[in-house]
């Protein structure tokens, strides 16, 4: 399945992702509850679609994008049952999307953060 990058997409590879998910966050929290705070700014998907993190086909990483919820789904599944690298991805994204579930506008983040925030595409801005 060959992926186009709208606008509204941003990639992120294996490595950027384990620093983004994994140590971000407690690099934050040493660093005290105010150190980077920003605030989401969302922008709404179109009607029928949200913010859904998505497997790469071709290459590690994931990306973040406006789309269907059975596009988005399929996507997952579709990775899920192909390469080794393509299982990575669809499980890194779906652990993201997880995460992002806890989110809303008024939780704090880090500048430059990525996000699904209620379904809208979310960038964490100062």
């Amino acid at each position: 399945m060959k992926r186009l990058f709208p606008a509204r997409t941003v990639l992120l590879t294996g490595a950027a992702l384990a620093v983004a998910v994994g140590v971000a966050p407690q690099a934050a929290a040493a660093a005290g509850p105010d150190a980077d705070a920003g605030h989401w700014q969302t922008l709404s998907c179109e009607r029928g679609q949200a913010a859904f993190w998505e497997p790469l086909d071709r290459t590690p990483g994931i990306f973040l994008q406006c789309d269907r919820p059975d596009d988005a789904a399929s996507a997952v599944t579709t990775s899920m049952m192909s390469t080794r690298f393509e299982r990575e991805n669809a499980i890194a994204a779906q652990l993201q999307q997880d995460h992002d579930l806890t989110l809303s506008a008024e939780v704090p983040c880090r500048v430059g953060d990525l996000a699904s925030v209620g379904g809208q595409f979310g960038q964490c801005v100062r």
